[in-house]
Parts: structure tokens; C-alpha cells; sequence
């Protein structure tokens, strides 16, 4: 897998908000990444800003790679079944609450039509 398509896949599992997918994609693309700077570096003397650039580039691939394994320990903790069990209870609870509000308004704006008419 190439680093842009790892990237690409990084940001569409970020845009539908699935850390889980997301912190998956990040390991891969940390993976391309690892794979991609080896290839670069393998064998070669590398000029002193080429050799900066490889640092910086392997320190970013463990940092993208330590923050990638501490969201996939966040997504796994013991209560988030627990967690997405009660926000489903509380979206049905409050669709079930939206249902109930316009007959509410309709029956208060005729009372006060009766009032004042």
C-alpha cells in the first residue's frame, strides 16, 4: 500500500468519525511510510539535509504510530459497548420526546386562539 492511498484512507475514516478505522489506517500508513523512508535510505549515503529529513520523517512515522496506538486503546476500553448502548436509548428516548411536541404546540396555540377569540 502506497503512502497517498494509506493517507486517503486515514481521512476517509476520519470523515465518517470511526476512530477505530481510523487509528487501522494510521498504522498502515505509518507502515508505507517505514517502507517508503527504508527504501529511500537503503544503501545510499544520503546528503547531511536529505539525512535531517530522514530523521524528521522517522520521528513523524513513530509519532504517528504511538498516537495511532493510543486511539486503538480508546476505542476497545471495557465500557464503550455500554456507552453506545445508552446513546442509542437516549436518541430513541428523545425521538420518542420530538413526536409529542407540535400536538403539545398545536393544542397550546388553539387554547390561546380560544382565549382570545
Amino acid at each position: 500500500m502506497g503512502v497517498v492511498k494509506a493517507a486517503l484512507d486515514v481521512y476517509e475514516a476520519a470523515k465518517r468519525l470511526d476512530a477505530a478505522a481510523t487509528a487501522d489506517a494510521a498504522v498502515a500508513e505509518a507502515d508505507a511510510g517505514q517502507k517508503a523512508l527504508d527504501s529511500m535510505t537503503e544503501g545510499d549515503t544520503l546528503e547531511p539535509a536529505e539525512g535531517r529529513r530522514a530523521e524528521v520523517a522517522s520521528r513523524l512515522i513513530r509519532q504517528l504510530r504511538t498516537d495511532a496506538e493510543r486511539v486503538r486503546k480508546a476505542t476497545t476500553a471495557k465500557d464503550v459497548e455500554a456507552r453506545k448502548t445508552d446513546l442509542d436509548t437516549a436518541v430513541s428516548e428523545k425521538a420518542d420526546a420530538d413526536k409529542g411536541v407540535r400536538p403539545a404546540r398545536d393544542a397550546y396555540r388553539d387554547c390561546l386562539a380560544k382565549a382570545n377569540g
